[in-house]
């Protein structure tokens, strides 16, 4: 009987209660915290931008003035002396494009008329005579010889021979009234098939030739050729 309220003292007595008991957890004290500046820091000063107009200006005067100095080479100009004062302006683009739309490459190409400044020698070799004429630059007849004129007569004037003769003796006209000097390009012109075309050709590029030769800059052949066209003429019958 009297171990029961023992028992109750003993339960409802706790021998170590700091240890059941949650110990308190310090918590740190709140730092003063530093407030952010508002001052911009100092930055270095960007460079001035150019704009884009201004910059592609720019390149369109660099561009024009290099033309205009290729152009005033070409057109055998002495440039300005560094002393005078159009020489420190910048290029004017009005004059550059002027410039550009006055200069006119020399003609080239088979479609291209001849220049003014050639003359032209033409060959006519048919089956029965040979012809050569030389023509100035504005295309009237300066010389005009055929096999007849060195006194072959008929069938005579169709020979290799006749066309040789005439060739070399043309060549020494020429040489003889002085027309060779103003020969400054020389444009061969062969006309026909026949036989005294392999002649004149042998004469320019033999020694009869060598003062004309290094004149010739075109040689075109004109012969007329049949497309069609009527019919032809009956062959011819012997015996």
């Amino acid at each position: 009987m009297e171990l029961r309220p023992l028992l109750r003292l003993s339960l409802s007595h706790r021998p170590f209660p700091h240890r059941l008991s949650p110990l308190p957890i310090p918590r740190p004290s709140p730092l003063p915290l530093r407030r952010l500046s508002t001052t911009p820091p100092h930055l270095a000063p960007s460079p001035p931008t150019t704009p884009h107009w201004q910059s592609l200006s720019d390149q369109i005067h660099t561009n024009l003035g290099s033309l205009g100095t290729e152009i005033a080479g070409v057109q055998q100009r002495s440039p300005p002396s560094p002393s005078s004062p159009s020489s420190l302006r910048p290029p004017n683009p009005t004059s550059t494009v002027n410039e550009l739309s006055k200069y006119r490459p020399p003609p080239s190409g088979p479609g291209v008329p001849p220049s003014e400044r050639e003359h032209h020698l033409h060959i006519y070799a048919h089956k029965h005579n040979t012809m050569l004429t030389l023509t100035s630059t504005s295309r009237q007849p300066l010389l005009v010889l055929s096999c007849g004129n060195l006194g072959f007569r008929k069938a005579q004037r169709k020979s290799y021979d006749a066309a040789f003769q005439l060739a070399a003796y043309f060549l020494t006209r020429v040489q003889q009234q002085g027309l060779l000097p103003e020969i400054q390009a020389l444009e061969l012109v062969f006309r026909g098939f026949g036989i005294g075309r392999e002649a004149v050709m042998k004469v320019i590029m033999g020694p009869e030739g060598v003062g004309i030769r290094g004149k010739v800059c075109r040689v075109v052949d004109a012969t007329r050729l049949k497309i069609g066209g009527p019919r032809g003429k009956r062959a011819r019958r012997l015996g």
